[in-house]
């Protein structure tokens, strides 16, 4: 009972995630310990249990990291924390001053390139995000770079602060066998991979700037809605995007999919995509007003409304249609019967 009470608090799903979570603070209160006592064999292993522990607890049980994160007890900070460690024990072992400061410095530089990779990754990110998000249209006309590969952008920050590790073990290797060349050799290598890394995210940056401009992006939206013609459309919104309200949509695909009408879905939220189902049809989706209006939308002569939202009027401007609230079946609520129904056509 005790036990699940403890996975319930901590965010772990049974026994052996329990496990982690003790190993990993058994670990960490190992570290200060061994580097004032000081014991290298000892804090060796508490380094390589903290390390092993964190990385499979990222794996298995991510509420528990995010609550550490709350805690004010992230990634960044464990990993900062193992290193001051890790020079506080050659400090207390009599390491020379030249190597504390080569040590020192190199850990520094390797946090400040950390920190550079953190900047680059979101500048890119946003030179990559259009206005708009398209499905089932053709867009190669369209001149976009290519995606960065995913060793460079995915969980880039896990594997960033894990480059410490060549450093950290020459350096233990160093004070086991009182040879610098081990430390050195590590720190070339956590400081030489994490330049490479840095200068091909440099190199993706400088690709994301030929990013098609906004004004490029909607003409050619518009010229392929030209093409297809679009003459019904499916509007949708939603504040908290998840996939209980996504059923909404997914519930009319099959449908639009027989009409002998073409038809269009659009959507306001990027985080609907996740849910979306799989469908031939073009879709849309336009979190912003403004980049809604530009859509040529002059074929459209039926917009269809699963639910009522806000957003609902940012479409209701389009005189020329009719405009028809159809719900999303035996789940609807007085939401969708309440007074705004009335600006419906149908």
């Amino acid at each position: 009972m005790m036990v699940r009470r403890l996975c319930g608090a901590l965010r772990v799903r049974g026994a052996t995630d329990l496990l982690l979570v003790l190993l990993l603070a058994a670990g960490f209160m190992a570290l200060p310990v061994f580097a004032l006592l000081p014991w290298l064999g000892g804090f060796a292993v508490a380094s390589m249990v903290s390390y092993a522990a964190d990385e499979a607890l990222h794996v298995r049980a991510p509420g528990f990291v995010r609550r550490l994160a709350t805690l004010q007890l992230d990634r960044t900070l464990r990993f900062a924390v193992r290193t001051v460690m890790l020079l506080a024990l050659a400090e207390r072992m009599g390491a020379s001053d030249a190597l504390l400061v080569s040590a020192l410095a190199v850990f520094s530089v390797h946090f400040a390139l950390v920190m550079l990779y953190t900047a680059l990754h979101h500048a890119v990110r946003r030179r990559r995000v259009l206005p708009l998000v398209v499905r089932n249209l053709d867009m190669s006309g369209l001149p976009l770079p290519q995606q960065p590969p995913a060793i460079l952008f995915r969980r880039f920050l896990r594997k960033l602060l894990h480059l410490d590790l060549p450093a950290h073990v020459g350096f233990l290797v160093a004070l086991a066998t009182g040879t610098r060349q081990w430390a050195y050799a590590g720190f070339a290598l956590t400081l030489g991979i994490t330049a490479v890394a840095v200068l091909a995210l440099a190199g993706q940056y400088l690709r994301a700037r030929h990013m098609p401009v906004r004004e490029d992006v909607f003409a050619e939206v518009n010229r392929q809605l030209a093409a297809y013609g679009p003459e019904v459309a499916l509007y949708f919104s939603f504040a908290a995007v998840s996939r209980d309200f996504m059923y909404q949509v997914n519930m009319w695909l099959e449908t639009l999919e027989r009409l002998d009408r073409r038809p269009l879905i659009i959507l306001r939220e990027r985080a609907s995509f996740r849910y979306l189902g799989r469908t031939r049809l073009p879709v849309l989706c336009v979190p912003k007003a403004d980049d809604l209006a530009e859509l040529d939308l002059s074929g459209v002569r039926v917009v269809l409304y699963p639910g009522n939202a806000g957003k609902n009027v940012h479409m209701l401007r389009i005189a020329e249609a009719k405009h028809v609230f159809i719900g999303h079946g035996d789940s609807d609520k007085l939401a969708s019967s309440n007074r705004v129904s009335k600006v419906y056509d149908e």
